[in-house]
């Protein structure tokens, strides 16, 4: 995608951008380009949040990321997953029997207990406690100290990683794409 209407105080926020690309190309069969006149796009902008539509959405497709807070390769890749199309993954349509989402401990202003609603996905690989699209257990809690997320299955797994792709990132990714042997690895 296009990163013209994104101004950065420095280069180093775009070089992440183009890691995050690259890691993801890296990893299956999707490439971004620079935009030349394509209709459909991604647009990426320096926002007060990180944030992204889920899928394809015709003509511009907006990525949020605010620098410095959204300025991490694990973070760039989670909301560019998202335009690929992944939800956040304790939103999975099976998540009940992989984690307990306590909505009473998420904060009621804003918007962010959305974050949580249960969608119905395709649920293309099994759910996967260290997903790159998985939020941390504390995440938007009404006090920093309670769980909004409690796994169910490994009670004490880490959650929310932002460092890496993991194994089911890439697994479910390339089967949502149907990625071929010879598509990616280049």
């Amino acid at each position: 995608g296009s990163n013209s209407y994104f101004t950065l105080q420095d280069a180093t926020s775009k070089d992440l951008m183009y890691l995050s690309m690259a890691t993801i190309s890296k990893f299956t069969c999707i490439r971004f380009e620079t935009r030349a006149r394509e209709y459909d796009y991604v647009r990426i902008m320096n926002m007060t949040t990180c944030a992204a539509m889920v899928g394809h959405n015709s003509g511009r497709n907006d990525v949020f990321l605010h620098e410095p807070n959204c300025m991490s390769k694990g973070t760039i890749m989670h909301e560019l997953l998202h335009i690929v199309g992944f939800q956040h993954e304790q939103s999975r349509s099976d998540r009940d029997d992989y984690v307990d989402v306590i909505f009473d401990n998420i904060v009621q202003q804003g918007s962010y207990h959305l974050n949580f609603n249960r969608h119905d996905t395709k649920n293309l690989v099994v759910y996967d406690y260290n997903s790159v699209m998985h939020y941390p257990r504390l995440s938007w809690g009404k006090k920093p100290y309670l769980q909004t997320i409690i796994p169910k299955i490994f009670p004490h797994a880490r959650l929310g990683q932002r460092s890496r792709l993991s194994p089911h990132d890439i697994e479910e990714v390339r089967n949502l794409y149907q990625c071929s042997e010879n598509t990616y690895n280049r």
